[in-house]
């Protein structure tokens, strides 16, 4: 076996311990390459470079040290006292597997958008426009586009794929040349502080260094003491933003906040809060490695993302497509242009590297090939292998909990930015032919998971305050996005007249995606997707709540369970959250079975050990029925009673209060003031001074959003925590 030992011995030739030093390597038969390679060389100098000495040393086999091609010391380095060896070997490896993922070789580049002037963005667009007038639309292609049917030519397939492939390089061609790297934030030496105190006193001492070393080294004269002085001052400055490190992290804190970007701020603040948490464990799962980390999450993945059997419904839909015909559909330039205007910036890129801002700042040339693109991919049901590529990145839900445990992480799908302009245009033919239910206030403009609890709350206390029980269930179905079975949705969109020509393509993209999982830097092999909605997709939420509106169209169709004026409220849901009231016990039980029919037609398991039930007795507990009631039954399995449940982040209470909700808000406001006078406890002057408007603000917040009785109890708090600092 052959290895190399480098690092700082505190060992120079001729010390005490030379001795112990020798018998080192000839135990372990291993040579000093440093000293038989180097001359008169030293790896440690004081401040102010009066002493120095040659402690550092690079100990390796006699084969490795008969390949070193070059072996010297940094000296340019000057932020510490130790100078690095640098070594280069020849023919260190034979060869280098690099994974590759459909023969494409993935590497992610994060870009500086944010960083680019008005002129270098004009000049990327320009650069691409001229990259893009050497592209040219196949003339078979064309011909497709000018013909009144769809095109069933598979030859054209590959010409496709050879006209997006350019398409993409031009704009990655562009992309290189004008938009520069952005370094990795997560660096051991950065240094708060340094632009301001360090910087020029660095820039001096480096020139005063390379000045010295340039004249011979000379131990005295002028050119001798600039350089101590110079590198004393850096020391000096660097040791002092060192020991000021949190106010300066606080100052750069406040200054987000005083230039009116609470955004920023607060992603800061987390930043620096959660800087020591631990982002990946060495073991998930009894399985250690990289490599074999990687692999067990696509097994993982794989399972999961293809256990819904789905062959029939396949078949029903593709013969279904087969025998359609309708208008053909065309997606013009301006739709093109408004879906990519609607694109965020800052997002990561896919697998192609390539961020929305690069097509946003494209030009009207890359608008015009991409629609050309959008509108080829229609008209042959056809989508290229590298624009469907994605990745999933398993996240830890709680940093708190198990590391190694596989249900503490959830799972983000990063997909090329192209494909969401492409589903940013068909959301608007699906939004006009798939409405959802009123019932619905999932991924709905205007509405939120507040307004969902508010509307389930007034419903029970409607029936409540009129002297009547209310039964309630809340049902958890388990993985219900990745359980989607989608050649049943593609038959739902059928049903509601969405275009065969944009089903088509949906099912050829979702059949026919492949993905593989990271860990950290390790790629595991691709497999492909059976089930489940695309993550983090722009279509995603819609597709959703078209595939389960059936279902509460059907619960709410019994006419059974509360109704207010004639309008039947027996079921609320947000997204896959969902309850349903009924002011009778067998009028629950009725609605549950239901509801467990209905998911059984689409595939959807319900959670029996995660459904709970609920009773409100009425206000006037003397029209109570009784105070104990049979248990309810899902797929002849006992439901279990609970007094308290947290539903869409409120906590429930039988008894229809709220104190345990506002002491919930209450501790999160501690939280998070604990976390900002901990953060700021060491800040300067001026932090403390925006602290104090931040406090007027936060009390004349939360006396505008709060009652009298629920403003006393949080400003008590918020007062004590603010005042501590």
């Amino acid at each position: 076996m052959e290895y190399i030992v480098a690092g700082d011995f505190n060992c120079k030739v001729g010390s005490r311990f030379y001795k112990n030093f020798k018998n080192l390597m000839t135990e372990n038969q291993l040579v000093c390459s440093d000293s038989n390679k180097l001359s008169g060389a030293y790896t440690y100098s004081n401040s102010d470079q009066s002493c120095v000495s040659w402690i550092d040393h690079i100990l390796c086999t006699n084969l490795l040290d008969s390949i070193i091609y070059e072996l010297k010391v940094l000296y340019d380095y000057i932020v510490s006292d130790h100078k690095p060896l640098s070594v280069t070997f020849c023919n260190l490896m034979d060869s280098v597997v690099y994974k590759k993922f459909q023969s494409d070789e993935f590497v992610f580049t994060r870009r500086c958008w944010n960083d680019v002037d008005d002129l270098t963005m004009s000049q990327y667009s320009t650069y691409l426009d001229q990259l893009l007038q050497n592209v040219t639309v196949p003339r078979e292609l064309l011909v497709c586009l000018s013909s009144c049917s769809c095109c069933i030519d598979d030859s054209h397939h590959q010409i496709m794929d050879d006209y997006y492939r350019q398409v993409m390089k031009s704009v990655e061609s562009a992309v290189n040349v004008y938009i520069p790297c952005k370094k990795s934030a997560d660096c051991t030496y950065n240094v708060p502080g340094w632009n301001d105190y360090v910087h020029d006193k660095h820039s001096d001492a480096h020139n005063a260094y390379f000045e010295w070393l340039y004249t011979g080294k000379p131990r005295c004269g002028y050119v001798f003491y600039r350089m101590q002085r110079t590198r004393a001052t850096f020391k000096l400055a660097l040791r002092y933003c060192r020991q000021q490190e949190l106010q300066f992290r606080a100052d750069a804190c406040a200054a987000n906040l005083s230039n009116k970007d609470p955004i920023k701020f607060w992603q800061s603040v987390k930043k620096n809060s959660n800087s020591r948490a631990t982002k990946y464990a060495s073991t998930i799962g009894n399985v250690s490695g990289d490599d074999n980390i990687a692999e067990m999450w696509k097994n993982h993945f794989q399972q999961l993302y293809n256990s819904v059997p789905c062959d029939n419904d396949a078949k029903v839909v593709k013969n279904l497509l087969s025998t359609m015909s309708d208008q053909k559909l065309s997606v013009c330039l301006a739709d093109v242009a408004s879906a990519i205007n609607k694109q965020k910036k800052g997002k990561c890129s896919g697998p192609d590297g390539i961020h929305n801002e690069a097509y946003m700042y494209g030009g009207i040339r890359l608008a015009t090939h991409i629609c050309i693109l959008f509108n080829l991919f229609l008209v042959h049901s056809f989508l290229p292998d590298s624009f469907m590529n994605s990745i999933i990145i398993p996240l830890v839900k709680c940093k708190a909990g198990n590391l190694s445990d596989i249900s503490n992480y959830r799972a983000i799908t990063l997909s090329n930015a192209i494909t969401k302009i492409l589903e940013s245009v068909l959301l608007e033919y699906v939004n006009d032919k798939v409405a959802a239910v009123d019932s619905q206030f999932g991924f709905k403009s205007g509405h939120s998971t507040s307004l969902c609890t508010l509307s389930f709350k007034h419903t029970v206390q409607y029936y409540t305050s009129r002297g009547s029980h209310v039964f309630v269930c809340f049902a958890d179905f388990s993985k219900a996005f990745d359980r989607v079975n989608y050649w049943k949705l593609f038959r739902q969109l059928l049903d509601h007249g969405l275009s065969a020509q944009i089903v088509s393509l949906l099912a050829f993209w979702y059949s026919h995606q492949h993905v593989c999982v990271r860990w950290r830097s390790v790629m595991s092999s691709p497999f492909t997707v059976g089930n489940g909605t695309k993550q983090g997709g722009v279509l995603s939420p819609c597709l959703f709540n078209c595939y389960v509106r059936d279902l509460i169209i059907a619960v709410m169709s019994t006419k059974i369970g509360c109704n207010i004026g004639g309008l039947f409220t027996n079921i609320f849901a947000y997204a896959d959250d969902i309850v349903l009231l009924a002011p009778s016990w067998r009028a629950l039980q009725y609605l549950i079975n239901k509801l467990a029919d209905c998911a059984f037609n689409i595939d959807m398991l319900c959670n029996v050990e995660k459904t709970v039930c609920m009773v409100f007795p009425p206000m006037d507990r003397r029209k109570a029925v009784m105070s104990v009631f049979p248990c309810f039954k899902l797929n002849d399995i006992e439901l279990i009673y609970v007094n308290e449940f947290k539903y869409l982040g409120h906590i429930i209470n039988n008894d229809e209060r709220d104190d345990k909700d506002v002491l919930r808000e209450v501790r999160a406001m501690f939280t998070r003031t604990n976390i900002l006078a901990r953060r700021f406890s060491l800040c300067s002057v001026s932090v403390k001074i925006i602290l104090h408007f931040l406090d007027r603000f936060a009390s004349a917040f939360m006396e505008w959003n709060c009652g009298v009785v629920i403003l006393h109890v949080l400003l008590i708090g918020y007062d004590h925590v603010i005042l501590s600092a």
